[in-house]
């Protein structure tokens, strides 16, 4: 069910189709048919756009995962099969000497940083990172989230963590110990966001997971340039506005 969700996603993406359909197969380069995942990708789209067929089987593809006949009917986690085939075609690109064309990363990486800040001189600890997806959590029950909308799930990821007491900050600037703020911001977003509801919850009282099912809305149109400031910006803009 969610290869078919992804296949499907990823075949109505007009600029992923239209390099996956264009890419050159080299067996020297890139083994066998059967185990090469972007031809067999490819192989798919092509099926895919035969107007003829009312549907198209996707064995072929499994098979080039290197599934076994019980693994195809296990539910599998869609954010790492979707990591599964865009590293298969990253691997592709690269051992055909194609890096300038990493089509992947154009349209789905972003940028995130990790930052730490002291709250006496203001100075900033900043550790970049990049994400193709990103998994947002409905429910936190030990940091009291429970987030109701898309828009509070993005702001509790934002939201700071006070770091103060015996958990104190060691800023290099002040040559102590000090309170800080410690806290992820974006730095871009991709053209194709992936995007993940966290709906599965563990119950440390009952040992057991739990699917949510709470109504999360979302907004047709998502307007992203706000989550790229800092939490305080954002609340005082908001305020503002109101």
């Amino acid at each position: 069910c969610y290869l078919n969700s992804l296949i499907q996603t990823l075949f109505m993406t007009p600029e992923f189709r239209y390099e996956i359909l264009k890419w050159n197969y080299n067996p020297s380069i890139n083994g066998e048919a059967k185990d090469c995942i972007p031809l067999q990708l490819q192989k798919l789209f092509y099926h895919l756009q035969e107007p003829i067929r009312k549907s198209e089987e996707t064995k072929d593809l499994t098979k080039s995962f290197q599934w076994n006949s019980n693994e195809v009917y296990i539910q599998q986690d869609i954010q790492e099969l979707c990591r599964v085939l865009f590293e298969a075609i990253e691997l592709s690109i690269f051992l055909s000497g194609e890096e300038s064309n990493n089509f992947i990363h154009d349209l789905y990486q972003g940028k995130t940083s990790s930052v730490i800040k002291c709250l006496e001189c203001n100075n900033k600890s900043i550790n970049n990172d990049t994400y193709m997806d990103l998994s947002l959590p409905i429910m936190n029950i030990f940091e009291g989230i429970h987030n109701k909308s898309l828009d509070m799930a993005f702001m509790n990821f934002i939201k700071p963590e006070k770091l103060e007491g015996d958990n104190q900050y060691f800023c290099g600037k002040c040559n102590k110990k000090v309170d800080a703020e410690k806290f992820s911001q974006f730095d871009s977003f991709p053209k194709i966001l992936f995007l993940q509801l966290g709906r599965f919850y563990y119950y440390f009282e009952t040992g057991r997971k739990q699917k949510l099912n709470d109504r999360v809305p979302f907004p047709l149109i998502l307007n992203c340039n706000k989550y790229m400031k800092e939490y305080k910006d954002i609340i005082y803009n908001e305020k503002e506005i109101s």
